[in-house]
């Protein structure tokens, strides 16, 4: 009726059942924000959490890591880091000599 192919309202249905609800979104790996992928950009932007969105987009691109940028910062979103990273800005501040409140 709508142009959907049985195969892909299984396919829906079956990432609806198992809670995965990136793959329902999109198939293109990079456009998917999986459990690991999360980690990693969790871990390249934990190393340095003053790094922007952009920056962490980077260093992943340079280890090889393929992915969207808007993941970056969704991931950012999802984990929290961009929100610890707003608090600690509002709080801290970042001088030569380390940061001190």
């Amino acid at each position: 009726m709508f142009g959907v192919k049985q195969e892909e309202i299984s396919r829906w249905q079956k990432y609806w059942c198992e809670g995965r609800w990136a793959q329902s979104l999109s198939l293109q790996d990079k456009s998917l924000l999986s459990d690991d992928l999360r980690q990693q950009i969790v871990e390249v932007w934990a190393t340095n959490i003053w790094q922007t969105a952009d920056q962490v987009w980077h260093r992943l691109t340079e280890q090889g890591v393929v992915v969207a940028q808007r993941l970056v910062e969704e991931a950012g979103r999802q984990s929290g880091l961009l929100h610890i990273r707003t608090a600690l800005k509002a709080q801290l501040v970042n001088g030569a000599d380390g940061l001190r409140p």
